[in-house]
Parts: structure tokens; sequence; C-alpha cells
């Protein structure tokens, strides 16, 4: 479930984070003003830098050999530290007991250099009219208002190591008092060892990227005069001189986060909510990635550069595939904006710093690639998964028949036909649903529900005069013994299998009934649906399984309620709605406990896995979102094309499902030791 769920493996206080280039440590910043060092695999501590003077720190990053780390400070300077100096035990990464080692001979972790970046102070200057530039120009500004323009601050942003480790590279901005935000000011280049200034090049910055053979600087760029904001430019620097190789011209300056790709021939930026890939030797544009709704602010390749991550103030990391300009996850979780991510080099985790003051751990496996089971497709979305995951049910679309076939599931052959039908006008949808057990499955169509041994294909039971809905209920109960399904004038009737006696029918339900459920202890049954008329709103109610008396009517949906399930404990009830919802109730009373938001469009249904602590809605969004239970904190957003309408657990939780008129997507779950490795 954390490699599906993405939940986070591990989480620690700070808003900064790297990986160490060799992928053994990780460096964060602490709430006491000072950097933590800690062990990549388990998240130990190991010992705290700090500076002469006590101040936050910025951006992090390591050399290319992982013995020194480079920090922005508050105050304006960048400082190194040389872990081997430091700390001698650290580059060995030995056990747990190095934390107390590294107090005892080095308690204070003072730096080794200093680099005096920028001494520009805060000038407080308020914003010029912008609505009088745009209408007069610029001549119309009096020479008091330009130099206010001049006159703001200047600020470190980035700073990257070369890869010999023998330089280090600032970025800096300064703050754009017409439009807002920051805007590049400088690039200046260090010996990493000595401290001497090697290069700076004026109007560039913001952020900074050496080219993988250390003969470029990639970086943002503006011109001289006043609203140099319309002549921005991403470009690329001899990283020796400073002269201006390649430059891309009409780019926002809000290209803030630029990174090279491992093999050096991608420069990729972040521009708004979009990320842009290049060809680094001619500047060309590659592609365009989309998907962000906020702002990106930082970016990491993989090691093997097959993937990359982005942070974004829209609260969420997103990881893709570069080359293919996809979309691979999704990771939510952190309260406010994610303001740095960082790959370990290895691929397999991500680490990621947000506004929450919290870093978050994030399993990053590419395995999580769904698998689609072939000979799946279905008619209308008929479809379902067993809950041991070895079968799936679907009816097909066959010229003029539609055949109910059972398909297995790790290799897509069909099975068996359990009955073929012509197609009749009229006939929109066949409901499927599977026994607890796997045993049985349970068909409604052309008004009638037939019951079949999944097996043999025997058909154990059928019960006519079911009318014909589009979205028709259908549950057994936990012990596989009832069967509840849609009946006439908008009913819903319970029936003994084994004995095909009709035990109950509950009246009451104004409109269509969608969908059915028993609680886990069988004796409660709620049904959902639409209410009659105009406007149509949704409507749930929940009966006595045996009596057929209505407990309560749940008010609240703002249209149909197209899923219905209990909780594993049975406590609460949760009804997934076209409203664009996903509701909570107590069900002891009917009161509503919450309300999960997030899909844009109808929400098809809702499942929970195994051991109750996720629940799983898919939508015609796009997207199956899971859902951290009982909290209701979305941890995942599975894409799923052309929308899902059913999603299911197996048994053992260790695959999902989605389902939609194309077929069936299974992602793995898996646990993987690493995981639980680093979440020690």
């Amino acid at each position: 479930m954390k490699r599906l769920g993405h939940s986070e493996v591990l989480t620690l206080p700070g808003d900064q984070a790297a990986y160490s280039p060799d992928g053994k440590l990780l460096a964060t910043d602490g709430k006491d003003n000072s950097v933590q060092i800690r062990d990549a695999q388990t998240g130990t501590f190991l010992i705290s830098l700090r500076g002469d003077n006590p101040s936050a720190f910025g951006r992090l990053a390591f050399s290319p050999d992982s013995l020194r780390l480079a920090a922005i400070c508050a105050d304006h300077t960048i400082r190194i530290w040389d872990l081997l100096r430091v700390h001698p035990f650290v580059p060995n990464r030995l056990a747990p007991h190095v934390a107390a080692i590294s107090v005892a001979l080095h308690p204070a972790g003072r730096h080794t250099l200093k680099l005096q970046a920028l001494t520009n102070s805060q000038m407080g200057v308020g914003p010029v009219d912008m609505s009088r530039i745009l209408k007069n120009g610029i001549s119309s500004l009096t020479d008091a208002e330009r130099r206010q323009l001049s006159r703001a601050s200047a600020y470190l942003v980035e700073l990257a190591f070369s890869p010999d480790g023998k330089r280090i590279a600032g970025a800096g901005g300064k703050s754009d008092l017409v439009f807002g935000g920051t805007m590049p000011d400088h690039v200046t280049v260090w010996d990493a060892v000595t401290g001497k200034e090697l290069l700076k090049v004026a109007d560039t910055g913001l952020s900074v990227a050496f080219s993988p053979d250390g003969k470029h600087l990639a970086t943002s760029s503006r011109g001289s005069e006043l609203l140099a904001v319309f002549t921005a430019a991403l470009c690329i620097l001899d990283a020796d001189t400073g002269r201006v190789l390649t430059r891309v011209p009409a780019v926002s300056w809000h290209d803030s986060e630029i990174t090279y790709s491992p093999d050096g021939k991608w420069l990729v930026s972040a521009r708004h909510e979009e990320i842009k890939i290049w060809d680094a030797t001619t500047g060309k544009e590659i592609r365009t990635l989309r998907g962000h709704t906020r702002p990106v602010t930082a970016l990491s390749f993989s090691g093997d550069g097959k993937r990359l991550a982005s942070a974004s103030m829209d609260e969420t990391v997103r990881i893709w595939d570069p080359a293919r300009g996809e979309a691979l996850f999704v990771y939510r979780g952190h309260f406010g904006g994610v303001t740095g991510v960082s790959f370990r080099p290895d691929g397999e985790f991500v680490a990621s710093a947000g506004e929450d003051q919290t870093i978050r751990i994030w399993d990053a496996t590419a395995e999580q690639s769904p698998r689609q089971i072939p000979g799946t497709t279905s008619y209308n979305s008929s479809v379902a998964l067993s809950p041991d995951g070895r079968s799936v049910a679907c009816l097909q679309y066959r010229g003029s028949r539609l055949p109910l076939v059972l398909v297995d599931a790790a290799t897509g052959r069909e099975v068996r036909l359990l009955r073929s039908s012509a197609v009749k006008r009229g006939v929109q949808a066949c409901s499927l649903a599977f026994s607890p057990d796997s045993r049985l499955l349970a068909s409604a169509l052309d008004q009638e529900v037939q019951v079949w041994d999944v097996g043999t294909g025997e058909e154990r039971a059928r019960f006519a005069g079911v009318a014909d809905f589009y979205r028709r209920g259908l549950a057994f109960s936990p012990d596989a013994g009832r069967l509840a399904f849609t009946g006439p004038n908008n009913s819903v009737e319970v029936w003994d299998i084994k004995d095909h006696k009709r035990l109950a029918t509950y009246r009451g339900q104004s409109g269509m009934v969608m969908t059915i459920a028993f609680s886990p202890d069988g004796r409660r049954v709620a049904s959902g649906g639409v209410v009659g008329g105009y406007p149509q709103k949704g409507e749930a109610r929940v009966w006595d399984a045996a009596t057929g008396r209505e407990i309560y009517n749940l008010q609240g949906n703002g249209s149909h309620v197209a899923g219905i399930v209990f909780s594993r404990d049975g406590k609460r009830l949760v009804t997934a709605s076209w409203d664009q919802t996903v509701r909570v109730w107590d069900a002891e009373n009917g009161r509503e406990v919450q309300v999960l938001r997030g899909h844009t469009s109808y929400v098809w249904s809702a499942a929970f896995n195994p051991s109750g602590t996720r629940l799983v809605t898919p939508g015609f969004d796009g997207t199956a979102k899971l859902w951290a239970w009982p909290a209701g904190e979305e941890v995942l957003s599975l894409p799923v094309q052309n929308g899902a309408v059913l999603a299911a657990f197996v048994a053992d939780g260790n695959q999902l499902a989605t389902a939609n008129s194309n077929g069936v997507m299974v992602w793995d779950a898996t646990p993987r030791p690493t995981s639980a490795t680093v979440s020690k």
C-alpha cells in the first residue's frame, strides 16, 4: 500500500532537502537554523552543521563527490562545509552510533568556507503605478520613480557545483516592483576551494545549472532597459568567460527553475505551471509538460535521466517520463506549496520540501505503471473484478450480440462464455458483482438477475422482473447467501440465493436506484440514486436488511449518488456523487461527517482496501484518487484515460484495478523492503 498510495514513507522537519550524488546522505535544514545530515536509507540523524552567525538556510547542494555541502544563507552568503573535515566518519556512513560520535568530536559543525555573495539591503520601496506605465510609456516616469525601480533588493536564489566540484555558481534575483515577483539579477562563479570569485555575469540569474561536461552554464537573462521583462530569455553561457552561446528569446523571466538532463542533451526549465524541454545545443523547444495548476518551483532528474520530478505551489509533486512527455505519478500530502524536490540518484525515492515546514520522502519506483488486462473491453463499462484478483467479468459488444464472458486476469484469456444475448434497443448497461469469496458472479440484464458459479460457469439462480435502469444496483451480502438488487418501481429487493426466496422489499426511494451496498455485518443495506423530477438531486437511504424498515435518509448530495460503500468497521458510510464530491456519513445516525473534494467531474464509485486504510474513488475526470482513511487526505491521483467508473482492490490489498469501457487497468501494490527500510 505504501508503493501504491505514495503516501510518504518518512516525514522530517524542515523546508529544504537534497540527496548526495552517491545517494547515501540526505541534507535537510533544521528549525534551529542548522543543516541536518542524515542517512538517506533510514533517515537517521548524523550531524548538525551551523554557520558562525545563526541564520536560516535556503537552497542546499552537495558537491559531485558527496564530500562537501553548500547552502544559501539568509545573510546573503554561501557557506560550504567539508564533511570529511567536519566529521571524518560521515563519508563512511557507519552505523547509527556515528551520530553520537559526531556531536562529541565536532559539536559546533562550523563551515569551512564562506562566500560573500550579496551586500544589498532591503530598501522598503513601494510599487510604481503600472497602469500609468502601460498607458503613457516609460517616458512618463519621473526621475524619482526611475530611481525607485532601480533600488530593488537583490538576493541569492539558486546555487550549483560544477561537475568536477572545483567551482560553485550562485544565481541572484531582484524584486520586480512593476510586475511583482523576481527577475534575473546576476550569476557569480567562485573557486569552490579558495572562495575566489572567477566570473560574474550581470542581468542573468534566478536559476543556474552547469552542463554535465562543465563547459556551459544555463540561466535566465534579461535586457538592460527599464522594463527588461519584455526581452527576457533562457540562455546558455560559456562557463569560463560568461559569453552568451545560445539565447532563446521571448521566454518569460518566470523560467526560474533550470536543470540539465544527466546526459546533457536536454535543458529543462519551468515557466509558471508549465515545464519545457529544450535541445541543450540548439535551444530548440522539444516538448511541454502540462499538469501542474500553479507555478513550478523545483526540478530534479533521476540518476539515469529517465524520470523528472517537479514541485509546485499547487501542493503536489509530479513524476514525469520526459522522453514521452507523460505524467507518471502525482504525490499529494503537503499542506501548502511544495518548494523543493530532490531525486535520490538510484531513482527509488524522491524528497520534497514544502511550506508546511515538512520534508517528505516518497516511493518513486517506476514499476507503478498500470497493466492493461487484454480482452476486457466492455459494453458501456459493464465490468467487474473478482476480490481475489483472478477473474474479470465483462459484457462485450460483438456485432449484433452481447456476450457475458469471464476473463483470466493474469493472461487476458477468455475462460468461458456465460451467456450471449442479442443487442436490444434501450438496453444500456449490465450490472455485475462478484461475491466476497469470488466464487459467485451476479449479472443483471434484460430485466433479470442471474447468479453464476465462477468455477464451473453453471447458473445457480435466476430472478426475473428487475427494472432496466442505466446504473442498476447489485450487491452480495458478506456471507454470499443473499443478493440485493434493484426491483420494479425504484424498489430494492433482497433474495436468498440458495432457496430462491424473496426476503424483503425496500420501498421509498423516489427516483432511480444506481448503487447498493451491504454493511459489513450484513444487517443493513444502503442504496443510492437520484430523486425524480427537476432539478435532479442525489439521495441515499439505509434500510434494515431483515425487515426493510428505512433507518434514515441521507441529505446533501447535489446530484446522482452513483456509488455507496460502508467502511470496513461499519462505522462510516461513503457516497460517491456526480456533484464531484465524496461524502462521509456516520453510519449510526446518518449525519454528514466529511466532504472529500478534488474530483472535477462525476465520481462513479468508491471502494476500500482490505485493511480499511485507503479509499479509492474513480471519476470521469480521468483520475482514480486514493484517500487516507479516516483522515480523508488525498495521497495519490492515478491517471485513467477516458475516466473510470469502477475501482476495486484484490483481497490481499496488493493490487488495485480501475475499469471503464476500454477495459481493466491493474496497478501493482506489492510492498517493497526498501520502503520499510526508509520508514524505520
